[in-house]
């Protein structure tokens, strides 16, 4: 995984989260990373063990800024043009940003019931995802990165769904690819 955020390249591997200034490699964290790296204008952010990271490209910068002991591992870290941070944990049961007003709970499915979440994708200011629930039936949702505008997309038209990919953004459109049973 990697990133760049102030001129620094931000890179995991097994030994932890390193940023090289074209000279040195400084540790950012110890732990490798869980998922993706991303990052936009002067911060970056990564996970590693379950632990969000912010950075701006020195050890002195990162802080860790939201742990979940019930969740191991983070994924999906996907960034919206205002800078909301979204992700996911790692048995795709919840959905969590980071916005202005910290790190709170987009989204709750019923893990142990056999709910997931699958990729997060972004196109223009929304976030889409799919869910499925634990009777098999798979959703379309978006999202701003606010529970008030987090919601199905009604794909009727289309019949059931029962598999979906991450999806792309190209031209500000959501391309993604969305199969039945057929």
């Amino acid at each position: 995984y990697h990133a760049e955020v102030n001129g620094v390249l931000l890179v995991g591997g097994t030994n932890g989260v390193f940023a090289f200034n074209g000279t040195t490699f400084t540790q950012l964290s110890t732990n490798w990373p869980d998922s993706e790296m991303v990052s936009s204008g002067n911060t970056a952010y990564f996970s590693a063990h379950g632990t969000l990271y912010q950075t701006n490209g020195s050890a002195a910068g990162t802080t860790a800024i939201f742990t979940n002991p019930n969740f191991p591992q983070l994924s999906n870290l996907t960034l919206l043009p205002n800078g909301t941070l979204a992700f996911s944990d790692a048995f795709g049961n919840a959905i969590w940003v980071k916005d202005a007003g910290g790190v709170h709970q987009l989204t709750d499915f019923n893990a142990s019931a056999g709910d997931s979440i699958t990729g997060l994708s972004v196109a223009g200011n929304t976030i889409y995802f799919t869910a499925k629930s634990s009777t098999g039936v798979v959703n379309l949702w978006s999202s701003d990165g606010t529970a008030a505008n987090t919601h199905i997309i009604d794909t009727s038209v289309l019949g059931p769904i029962s598999s979906a990919n991450n999806g792309f953004a190209f031209g500000g459109n959501m391309f993604m690819v969305l199969m039945g049973d057929d």
